[in-house]
């Protein structure tokens, strides 16, 4: 079973939610989460809109319930049947920067500068085995370049 604090309703506070634990299929991984450092998106989330300034408020479209989080430290727990040979060693923790990508000039999301949490390349610098590293958690807050509030 899946338990989550997710946001249920914009601006209330977080709930526990259980459902079923997803399968993983064709090259996902399913990671366990230790720790999740929350920077500032996180709370325009749970708001519901992004403030532009100005009185305005731009509304998101998130679906929900949604767990917040994107800079996650984890336990791989299980994974689908494509994902390649020696890419992830179940049982090991990673650290996993969803914004990083190959940085290859060949990679279409990656050319840009500017979508590299689109890259889904295995080059992708996205995952870091932390499973060596004693008390990880105190490296969370370096996941996001901004502020963060390290929950467990």
């Amino acid at each position: 079973m899946l338990r989550t604090h997710a946001v249920v309703e914009f601006g209330e506070p977080l709930q526990i939610v259980e459902q079923p634990l997803p399968l993983p299929m064709g090259e996902e991984v399913l990671v366990r989460t230790t720790y999740a450092g929350m920077c500032h998106s996180e709370l325009h989330l749970w708001e519901g809109y992004f403030d532009t300034g100005g009185g305005n408020k731009l509304p998101l479209n998130t679906p929900r319930p949604h767990t917040l989080g994107h800079e996650i430290e984890g336990e791989v727990i299980a994974m689908g049947p494509d994902v390649p040979k020696g890419m992830f060693t179940k049982g090991k923790s990673y650290a996993i920067f969803p914004w990083l990508g190959c940085e290859k000039d060949s990679c279409v999301h990656c050319r840009t500068k500017d979508k590299y949490n689109y890259c889904q390349s295995r080059d992708s610098k996205k995952f870091v085995d932390v499973s060596n590293i004693l008390h990880f958690s105190l490296g969370i807050s370096t996941l996001c370049l901004t502020l963060n509030i390290i929950y467990i």
